[in-house]
């Protein structure tokens, strides 16, 4: 069943585990994050639910990938992709190219990258919003898990803290009638 599409968004949710790097996400609709993998691979995490509102009665869905230290994570708003240069918009594939000149970079640097090339491209007029979250996982400063505070030793349940997010979430009154729950 579908519901009214005046009332609907994207979100993205996640849980990173910083001792092992494994990362538990939900995306309902939002534009697929990437991931600077190593010195030379570029990964997309694609939507795995539809976004909240849109649909009655769907479930939302994990998915599972793994971040290492040297690993980039960037999050961005539809502003993005969506800037324009004429017609032109700069789109998820000249991002993608782009992401793939700055293996190395640390997340600040990442993102000065990002801003300057959707800016110079756009002529300095966005017309969106322009959000952007660049994530590194850092080494822990202990060796073995005995050696961590106690506060961090019990192990968590990720899918399940995802989808009790999705549901918080839905207390914003979108997307409210749809079932959270982990595959």
């Amino acid at each position: 069943m579908q519901s009214s599409m005046e009332r609907f968004a994207t979100r993205f949710f996640a849980m990173l585990d910083r001792r092992d790097g494994r990362l538990v996400c939900c995306n309902t609709g939002h534009p697929a994050p990437a991931i600077l993998r190593g010195a030379h691979d570029v990964a997309e995490l694609p939507p795995n639910s539809p976004m909240n509102g849109a649909f009655l009665d769907v479930p939302f869905a994990n998915s599972e990938t793994h971040l290492d230290t040297e690993d980039v994570m960037l999050l961005y708003t539809d502003g993005l992709i969506e800037a324009r240069q004429g017609e032109a918009l700069f789109g998820e594939s000249r991002l993608f190219d782009l992401l793939g000149r700055c293996h190395g970079l640390d997340p600040e640097g990442l993102l000065e990258k990002v801003v300057e090339a959707v800016d110079s491209f756009a002529g300095g007029r966005l017309a969106d919003d322009l959000a952007l979250l660049a994530v590194q996982r850092l080494d822990l400063p202990w060796s073995h898990a005995a050696e961590a505070p106690q506060r961090l030793r019990r192990r968590r349940r990720p899918r399940r803290q995802v989808a009790k997010a999705a549901a918080a979430a839905s207390a914003w009154g979108i997307g409210a009638e749809q079932r959270v729950g982990s595959r």
